[in-house]
């Protein structure tokens, strides 16, 4: 820490007049601090990526073999969040990015096995990683839309939500290979790095980056990524309200279990948008600060992906426990599955269907005056899933 505290304390004109036998000293117990960082954060990387590949590849089978009737057309959402969240967890990984800011530059070394495959293989990897977290922030309010969707109109087919994923997913596209033609030659990355942090000492790296004035697709890419995330989560505010909205407006028309299940899933989509407050927004916020100087700690340079990889180990875990389908899969499977005895009317083990349908009944039999209500909940009938989805 000493060391580091030194020579960040040198800007790169005092190095400048640094005699080349100090800087060189500098140099290489500067190496050994990073290569001490680059052994450490490996380690939460591999932890992080045993827990979330898994996990992915577990919730995209029960999703394709586990689903009931009733997830038919849901279940197009979920699989589309658990491919991008195991993409992401795939290539982020493999990568294990270190990225090192400097004015107008990003320098991304590779700590992972991709780095056998060379700088080029590195860079395209890290475009993955980054589209992915795009198409993440950009598929975060249609679980919500859903929900609500389903509240007011007619449960859309699935052929029409494929096309509204593909629409969202060419943007992400068009994102991706404009960050792919924004590449900035690894040598000349090596070479600015050398003028402007001439304490790095970067032989044996795989290093790949951008820079901004010479590549100005960078700083294109990087406002679409950053920018659309106020919307997004306005959005998400936005359908939350909404169904919350409905169901309090409507609790007379329902039964205690019919309001707790859609809720209960409206708490699991909820503690799935707010995983970014803690996984990807702070160390956002802290990689700004380190590249405009107002604070100059090495380790910055690791933590901002190391704590972005947990975001796709976290977010299957939550599916499966908030999914009762899913949830009682994994029961069943490991032995801990306990039947329920039906209470009430609760006749199914799918939640409060027949229940639902059964109040709907009861009100427009007495009130043809809130047939508009009784419609919409019937459709929305069709989706409690496990008193949940």
């Amino acid at each position: 820490m000493v060391v580091e505290l030194l020579a960040n304390s040198f800007g790169s004109s005092q190095y400048r007049n640094t005699s080349q036998n100090n800087l060189t000293a500098i140099q290489i117990e500067y190496r050994k601090l990073t290569d001490f960082y680059d052994q450490f954060f490996t380690i939460f990387y591999w932890i992080a990526g045993t827990i979330a590949i898994p996990m992915n590849v577990l919730l995209l089978y029960l999703i394709i073999k586990k689903s009931p009737p009733s997830l038919k057309v849901y279940k197009v959402l979920l699989l589309n969040q658990c491919i991008t969240d195991l993409f992401y967890a795939l290539s982020i990984t493999f990568l294990q990015p270190r990225i090192i800011p400097n004015k107008w530059a990003f320098a991304y070394v590779a700590l992972g096995p991709v780095k056998y495959l060379g700088s080029e293989f590195a860079y395209e990897t890290y475009c993955v990683q980054l589209h992915s977290i795009f198409y993440t922030f950009l598929s975060f309010p249609l679980s919500f839309g859903f929900r609500y969707y389903v509240l007011v109109r007619p449960v859309p087919q699935i052929k029409s939500l494929i096309m509204l994923l593909l629409s969202l997913w060419s943007i992400a596209i068009f994102q991706h290979v404009s960050f792919i033609f924004s590449e900035w030659d690894s040598k000349k990355v090596l070479a600015y790095l050398a003028i402007n942090k001439p304490h790095y000492n970067m032989s044996g790296l795989i290093v790949s980056g951008n820079h901004m004035l010479e590549k100005p697709m960078t700083s294109f890419v990087l406002a679409t990524i950053v920018l659309p995330m106020f919307p997004i989560y306005v959005l998400v505010v936005y359908f939350y309200y909404k169904v919350e909205g409905f169901l309090t407006a409507n609790a007379d028309k329902l039964r205690a279990q019919t309001v707790k299940g859609h809720r209960r899933l409206l708490m699991a989509l909820t503690i799935q948008a707010a995983l970014p407050v803690f996984t990807i927004f702070p160390p956002i916020g802290i990689y700004g600060l380190y590249h405009l100087e107002l604070i100059n700690v090495t380790v910055i340079e690791y933590l901002v992906y190391v704590l972005f990889a947990f975001y796709p180990a976290f977010s299957p875990m939550i599916t499966i426990y908030f999914v009762k389908p899913y949830n009682m899969a994994i029961q069943r499977a490991t032995g801990l599955y306990v039947r329920r005895k039906a209470v009430g009317d609760a006749t199914t083990n799918y939640g409060e269907t027949r229940l639902f349908k059964k109040e709907i009944t009861e009100t427009t039999q007495g009130n043809e005056g809130v047939s508009s209500v009784a419609n919409a909940l019937s459709r929305q009938a069709q989706y409690i899933e496990n008193d949940n989805c």
